[in-house]
């Protein structure tokens, strides 16, 4: 899995915002989260495994479409490319909350920006 992650200056614990980019999208660049960054909340954006950035080496039977978000349909459940990617996101969340820096009783979730490159 591959994320960006920043974090305001100082200490304490602070919130955070887990952006998670539709399937044919993509992580944008550093400056489009600097706004949440300034207002005092870590920013974690996660690449799906699908990207370029974030490996799926298969293993899965089936088909395509723009990409992998049905490759397993004719395989295992647990082998389908929807549920690792749902999976990662979970696991995006755990990561994030076990940083100090990070209040783990203020996340939140978004998609993120529309069109962001």
């Amino acid at each position: 899995m591959h994320a960006k992650y920043l974090r305001p200056k100082g200490e304490g614990a602070h919130p955070a915002v887990l952006q998670f980019h539709g399937y044919t999208g993509n992580s944008g660049d550093w400056s489009s989260k600097l706004g949440y960054v300034g207002i005092g909340f870590s920013v974690a954006r996660w690449i799906a495994r699908a990207g370029r950035l974030s490996e799926d080496l298969g293993g899965a039977l089936g088909n395509t479409h723009m990409g992998h978000i049905i490759r397993g349909l004719d395989d295992e459940p647990r082998k389908m490319a929807f549920r690792r990617i749902f999976l990662d996101t979970a696991q995006l969340a755990r990561i994030v909350t076990s940083f100090s820096e990070v209040d783990a009783g203020r996340i939140g979730a978004m998609e993120g920006p529309r069109g962001a490159r």
